[in-house]
């Protein structure tokens, strides 16, 4: 709904998070639930969800807009639908798991939130938070940016959703603008949790995994990375929402990946002081001395001079809706007895 975000946000006073405001922010937010997503967390079957639409099909399911069934809510919620005769052909079990396991300990204002999880003969379900506010790279299409205010108000939500996967070890890995969504009040929701990892020191892994844009050096190099990757994403993110487009640009991966190896960002002359600061030091390409990668962690992004007043105060009116698909059946045929198995942990 393009036009209510702006009203909402309209009708609200610019608000300014003082210093140690925000440093406990994410201590202090408390998630208020509907009563419809209380009911929902507690549902454990396709048939108490009605579906509405489809908003996307991946390679081994798809994720589907519903709603209780039999109830006056009208909450909508975003069903992910896992195929098990997919995801058994993809060999996708064991990193199937994993995720149900990880997104049950992360839950947070600015992370879209796993509410349930339940299956049947034919496939696995995940239910989650549904955000109808579109993404944040939606806002930047077209060569648009936010101005420092703006960009400090959404990278402060960004800092703490990271902060808060972090104390529990955890690197989401794939931080970008089209991973951010926007719910209706205007804070933003990450999504897309695929590439989480849990992390024990000074356990590194190897994978090259991410967008060649936001890849941090170590992943590039596939000499091991960590959580630090993730604060090298923020530093992507800050200078992209300040200018449109990314620090490192080539005409292919291989030339991005040289471009984030060999070069250094170019900062436009509406960069205060400030921000030029934080994205030089959150893509600093030794990450022993990468800000966040510290002893304090987290605290040290939070802590820059760049946070210290952030406000809202940026009229965000032309987010795009999901794509309206049409609705179709779920396959809910089952699997052998052996097959089922593998699920039992789910």
């Amino acid at each position: 709904m393009p036009g209510k975000l702006a009203q909402v946000r309209s009708k609200q006073p610019a608000r300014t998070f003082e210093r140690a405001l925000f440093i406990h922010f994410s201590c202090s937010v408390v998630d208020i639930r509907s009563k419809d997503q209380e009911a929902a967390s507690r549902s454990s079957r396709l048939s108490d969800f009605e579906l509405i639409l489809t908003l996307g099909v991946g390679f081994i399911g798809s994720v589907r807009l519903v709603r209780l069934a039999n109830s006056s809510g009208e909450t909508p919620f975003a069903l992910k639908v896992m195929s098990k005769r997919a995801v058994l052909k993809k060999e996708q079990v064991d990193h199937v798991l994993q995720e149900k396991q990880l997104l049950g300990q992360v839950d947070h204002p600015f992370i879209v939130n796993l509410l349930t999880v339940f299956q049947d003969d034919a496939n696995l379900y995940m239910l989650m938070e549904y955000v109808n506010g579109g993404e944040l790279f939606s806002a930047i299409r077209n060569g648009k940016r936010f101005n420092n205010e703006g960009a400090q108000f959404y990278a402060a939500e960004v800092a703490l959703a990271l902060a808060h996967c972090h104390a529990s070890f955890i690197a989401y890995r794939d931080l970008k603008l089209e991973n951010i969504l926007i719910d209706f009040q205007g804070h933003v929701k990450i999504t897309d949790r695929g590439r989480l990892r849990r992390y024990h020191q000074p356990t590194r892994t190897y994978t090259r995994c991410g967008t060649p844009d936001y890849m941090a050096p170590e992943i590039i190099n596939m000499r091991g990375h960590d959580m630090s990757v993730d604060w090298w994403a923020m530093g992507v993110l800050i200078y992209e929402l300040l200018t449109g487009r990314t620090p490192f640009v080539g005409g292919s991966s291989q030339a991005t990946y040289q471009k984030v190896l060999n070069t250094e960002p170019k900062f436009p002359a509406h960069f205060t002081e400030h921000a030029r600061g934080i994205v030089r030091q959150l893509l600093t390409k030794d990450k022993s001395r990468r800000l966040g990668c510290g002893v304090h962690g987290a605290a040290d992004v939070q802590n820059h001079k760049w946070f210290a007043a952030v406000k809202d105060a940026w009229d965000a009116s032309m987010f795009d809706r999901y794509p309206e698909e049409a609705v179709s059946s779920i396959d809910t045929s089952g699997l052998t007895a052996q097959q089922q198995q593998l699920f039992d942990e789910f």
